[in-house]
């Protein structure tokens, strides 16, 4: 790393040290930190070197590189006074836990806005209405997913009425279906009793009148038993 140092300033130039005392601001050697440092300078132009990996070796190829680019004791100065407060605005944020927000927003609200931030900072305005009304869209937010649940155990409630209603009519069919199949089997059995009996019937008188049975009543009783049977 000594070999960095070696640039000879230019007349009435920082020396090497005094550069590099500029940048004491850097003060972490955290991942981030140094990722932060090299995006910064990439910003600007300065691109650092791959060997360059801790805050102290950019601390050193920065005097080096500026030295390079003959810049005046004003110009190296004032890339050290902005890269430190943009240094000191990234420490306050992570301090106090604060990101950043980038929006647009329509004129008119905009414009009150700024009438509500008058004398005070826009952050702290909004930071305070979102205070103010958090409690309140968690109720509205809570009110919402409640009447969707409710929306939707009232749809799962109508498709199972739907689906009973389609099994009981199917089942209303078919015992409509039976009970037609039933009245029709008691009919048959009932016009099979009728049948019996008249044969019955013929048979007796003609046992008891102690004739024979002509052909006129055998004919009748075989039709009668057929019709009997064949059902």
């Amino acid at each position: 790393m000594n070999k960095w140092l070696q640039a000879m300033p230019m007349s009435n130039q920082l020396s090497p040290p005094d550069i590099i005392k500029l940048f004491d601001f850097l003060d972490s050697e955290t991942p981030a930190a140094v990722q932060w440092v090299r995006s910064y300078l990439a910003d600007k132009g300065i691109l650092l070197s791959l060997e360059a990996n801790s805050i102290g070796e950019f601390k050193i190829f920065l005097a080096r590189n500026i030295l390079s680019l003959n810049k005046s004791n004003s110009e190296l100065k004032a890339i050290a006074r902005t890269m430190s407060n943009a240094w000191r605005v990234r420490k306050h944020r992570q301090n106090k836990n604060i990101g950043t927000l980038s929006l647009s927003l329509d004129k008119a609200v905009l414009a009150q806005l700024n009438k509500m931030c008058h004398g005070q900072k826009k952050a702290e305005i909004i930071s305070l209405l979102i205070y103010g009304g958090y409690e309140e869209f968690l109720k509205y937010k809570a009110a919402e997913k409640a009447k969707l649940e409710e929306q939707k155990r009232i749809r799962e409630m109508a498709q199972e009425r739907k689906k009973f209603d389609k099994l009981l009519k199917k089942n209303q069919t078919q015992a409509v279906e039976e009970l037609e199949t039933i009245k029709a089997l008691q009919t048959q059995n009932d016009q099979l009793k009728r049948d019996i009996a008249t044969l019955y019937d013929l048979i007796f008188s003609a046992n008891e009148q102690g004739s024979t049975i002509d052909d006129q009543n055998l004919l009748q009783a075989t039709k009668l038993y057929y019709n009997a049977f064949n059902k």
